[in-house]
């Protein structure tokens, strides 16, 4: 059970304003430390803390104190501790918000899948925060300074709570579209395993999951940088212009750019002569379903489609696969197995 002391709340608001005293910092850190309850209170705390944050700007780009309280009431309204908590007016201190949220974050339900890893020692490190948008599903992820992560099926996005002070670090597996927000000071990049994509306020899609043999990094706005482990020569790209990550060599390439790269945002499967079997997998993780190929030389079959996720089933889409007299397949309990005619 959690240990209750009443001065905890406080510590953690001054730890968050960085003005807590290194004498109480010892004291949090040792409470931190005697229960995974007070951890997870305290880490809950600073991820609802941030994501408040993350739109609570005024126009003049400073914070504005009511309208992240605000926000903190908004997320708070499906959960039973806010129904019944008395909420106190609004206030206009950044303290007296953080002893409020510090009160009411053990009882907050996730507002966003993520996961925390382990600490180290008796400190209080940066802790990664891992969001993940599951087979079958698509996930928004809104970033503490201002920028948004859509995440496709099947896909990861992970950072560490220094996200948007001293650096804007993330790191992808998947495929996710990104809209950054501008901040020359300090550039976005994004860890792809083997390469990193350095921005400072644009649009773009990157395609990079683990059984992808070429990652793909499309530029819809702005302009970008890409390095990989194997060739460490920054190239650059802007609108209208696409890199890709050969695995196997490490080598940066430029391609032709489409506006496909971005159609999954919009609910469009849009495939242009790929291999049967990149097809299915997209279908997996857009459907949520395994899908097997009974004969491997089909996988090969080059395949142009256009589908519409919110108007065609699964059984629709392999329907019309099925309809170009190729193929046909079986449901099972396990899943889908196609077969060549």
């Amino acid at each position: 059970m959690t240990t209750q002391n009443d001065h905890i709340d406080q510590f953690i608001a001054d730890f968050l304003c960085g003005e807590l005293a290194a004498a109480d910092r010892v004291e949090l850190e040792q409470w931190i430390a005697a229960h995974p309850d007070n951890r997870d209170r305290f880490m809950r705390m600073r991820e609802i803390w941030r994501a408040s944050r993350a739109d609570s700007h005024s126009p003049l780009g400073g914070f504005d104190a009511d309208k992240a309280f605000q926000e903190f009431r908004m997320r708070c309204n499906d959960q039973s501790a806010a129904e019944s908590a008395q909420l106190p007016p609004v206030r206009h201190t950044l303290r007296s918000f953080l002893g409020y949220a510090a009160t009411l974050a053990i009882g907050i339900g996730a507002t966003a899948l993520f996961f925390l890893s382990e600490s180290r020692a008796n400190t209080l490190p940066d802790e990664y925060v891992e969001l993940i948008a599951p087979e079958g599903s698509q996930s928004r992820v809104n970033l503490p300074d201002g920028s948004y992560v859509m995440l496709n099926g099947g896909s990861s996005l992970s950072y560490t709570t220094a996200y948007g002070t001293t650096q804007r670090d993330v790191k992808l597996s998947g495929e996710g579209y990104f809209s950054v927000a501008h901040d020359n000071d300090t550039p976005f990049t994004v860890d792809l395993d083997g390469a990193k994509v350095k921005v400072y306020g644009t649009t773009f899609t990157i395609t990079s999951y683990p059984d992808d043999s070429i990652a793909t990094v499309a530029l819809i706005a702005g302009h970008l940088g890409m390095v990989s482990q194997r060739d460490t020569s920054e190239r650059h790209i802007t609108s209208g212009q696409t890199l890709l990550l050969d695995r196997a060599t490490g080598q940066l390439a430029e391609s032709p750019y489409s506006q496909s790269h971005a159609d999954w945002t919009r609910g469009v499967l849009n495939y242009d002569h790929v291999p049967l079997s990149t097809l299915l997998r997209s279908l997996e993780r857009t459907y949520g379903t395994t899908i097997v190929i009974a004969d491997s030389t089909l996988g090969n079959m080059k395949v142009s489609a256009k589908f519409f996720r919110s108007s065609q089933s699964l059984d629709d889409v392999l329907s019309s696969l099925a309809a170009t007299g190729r193929l046909h397949y079986d449901r099972t309990a396990s899943g889908i197995t196609i077969f060549p005619n």
